[in-house]
């Protein structure tokens, strides 16, 4: 959680985006530790069928608060719907890689995050999702990965009312077996 100020370009096609922020401390953190500051950078394409990106991020933190943070990433989405109504289909994808300080110790690591996700209109205000999240801790250890899979469902009740919902499954290298959870959300568009 941050604040701070973004400052953008968002025209029809191509856009553009910065951001500076104040962190603030993650929950436990003992008191004076800095939780310091940060910036973020996106910028790319957006069109009807298609989209590509790239963005940046840094975290300067003491290491009670988490510690510094370097990462960089792609992001990327195909539309064909936008040509046919016969392919209700919206891909998107992203993947970022960084450096942080790992946790506990004194040396640096690289974290992975990517997603992909594909959603299908199955009548105008209701679509279907399916969205599948990668993410290692510290890809210098064998057992920091994690895996979540969901489907959900997105209604849109009302024009700028809509909810989400579906079950997801997580299953992670450093836990026995697989778990299971719901995710119900709301959004108001306005």
């Amino acid at each position: 959680t941050v604040l701070g100020v973004e400052l953008g370009l968002a025209p029809n096609y191509p856009f553009a985006n910065v951001s500076v922020f104040k962190n603030f401390s993650p929950y436990g953190t003992p008191d004076g530790v800095d939780s310091g500051w940060g910036s973020a950078i996106a910028l790319g394409w957006r069109d009807l069928t298609w989209h590509a990106s790239i963005h940046g991020m840094i975290k300067r933190r003491d290491p009670g608060a988490r510690g510094d943070l370097e990462a960089a990433g792609v992001a990327w989405g195909l539309n064909p719907f936008a040509l046919s109504n016969d392919v209700p289909l919206t891909i998107l994808g992203e993947l970022s890689v960084g450096r942080v300080d790992a946790a506990g110790s004194d040396r640096r690591t690289t974290v992975l995050a990517m997603y992909h996700e594909a959603w299908v209109v199955i009548v105008n205000g209701v679509n279907a999702r399916l969205k599948y999240d990668y993410g290692d801790r510290d890809l210098d250890l064998a057992s920091t990965s994690e895996h979540r899979l969901g489907f959900m469902l997105d209604v849109s009740v009302l024009p700028g009312f809509t909810i989400i919902g579906g079950p997801r499954l997580l299953w992670a290298a450093d836990r026995d077996g697989t778990q299971a959870d719901v995710m119900i959300q709301t959004h108001l568009w306005f």
